[in-house]
């Protein structure tokens, strides 16, 4: 079946095509006029292009006619930089212009996926409890969380108004294994002073929480390159949820697959939970970088999201550790280990 995958050049999207390619599914890869990772795709056999942009409706009608199930990852991600305006535009204006194209093409498709983000949950204050599963209430406190929140209701409306099949599924943050050593990259500025410093000096509109970050890294900025570890005032640092962009994607693509997933949605995570000061330290050694200490009064909490129901429902068995993403991307570079 010809499956329609918006972000298909993306982090996931990428992933999510090549196993529907490996599958022997025909995709359909709706992509910006002026998407970097076009090229990519064109070389990809059994992928059909497609031009269109979420904000404009008429684009998308023809991207959908036909398409047997569709998998929506395109969004305006924080990691991206992105800010409120362009959260709300792509993500809750576009999934709505997406649904009403395919409620105004004249097919219907047997499955859409919407891919959501485990910011549903993240109420700013930590969770209500842990390890987070799919019952812990949607409270967010960003405008991304708010519109992931408002594309998931959209979803649900158009499944009861019009009989359009959905699945939800919530990823944690998810990187690809490149990422994890890359200091210029989006994941970087989490864990190389330099880089945070550079992000959030250049962001439009940096949050009370990043501009609490760039004081206390400032005084770090001359010391030679150094990676960041963020405790709280009595020294606690956090245990996280970060996924491999690969695991993510054969998540998405057995909750489209699933009969048991329509109208259900799940969470996509990691095999297991990681200590960012394990992250740190192991990539410090490996580097031979040092790694510095900062104390925020705002550090951001432990944050655990389970994928019980996704490894129960769907067979959902994520493979990868966040220290052996870091392994392996070193070793693709051909850097000796330490």
């Amino acid at each position: 079946m010809t499956v329609l995958v918006t972000g298909a050049a993306g982090r996931i999207g990428r992933h999510v095509t090549r196993i529907l390619r490996a599958s022997g599914d025909p995709v359909r890869a709706l992509v910006l006029p002026d998407d970097p990772g076009r090229a990519w795709l064109a070389a990809q056999a059994g992928v059909e292009i497609v031009e269109g942009r979420l904000e404009d409706r008429a684009s998308l009608v023809p991207a959908v006619r036909g398409a047997r199930a569709i998998v929506h990852l395109a969004a305006a991600l924080t990691s991206r930089g992105g800010i409120d305006d362009e959260f709300f535009a792509a993500n809750a204006a576009g999934t709505y212009h997406l649904l009403a194209a395919i409620r105004d093409s004249g097919s219907r498709p047997d499955r859409v996926c919407i891919v959501s983000s485990d910011a549903v949950y993240w109420g700013g204050g930590g969770p209500a409890f842990s390890p987070v599963d799919e019952t812990h209430p949607r409270i967010p406190a960003s405008v991304y969380g708010a519109t992931k929140v408002a594309a998931e209701e959209l979803a649900l409306t158009f499944q009861r108004a019009y009989g359009i099949p959905v699945t939800i599924v919530r990823p944690s943050a998810t990187a690809d294994a490149e990422e994890l050593i890359d200091p210029d990259g989006v994941f970087g500025s989490r864990m190389w002073v330099a880089s945070a410093i550079r992000r959030i000096e250049a962001h439009r509109a940096p949050s009370a929480a990043d501009r609490e970050l760039l004081a206390a890294l400032r005084p770090h900025a001359d010391a030679g390159p150094a990676l960041y570890l963020v405790a709280d005032p009595d020294g606690r640092t956090a245990i996280s949820t970060l996924n491999d962009a690969r695991d993510a994607a054969a998540g998405i693509v057995g909750a489209l697959r699933h009969p048991l997933a329509v109208g259900e949605a799940f969470n996509i995570g990691p095999a297991a939970p990681y200590a960012e000061a394990e992250l740190l330290g192991h990539l410090g050694r490996r580097l031979g970088l040092p790694v510095v200490t900062v104390t925020l009064e705002g550090a951001r909490p432990s944050w655990i999201v389970s994928s019980a129901k996704a490894r129960a429902v769907l067979g959902y068995a994520p493979e990868r550790s966040v220290t052996g993403m870091v392994d392996e991307a070193l070793a693709a570079r051909g850097e000796a280990g330490r």
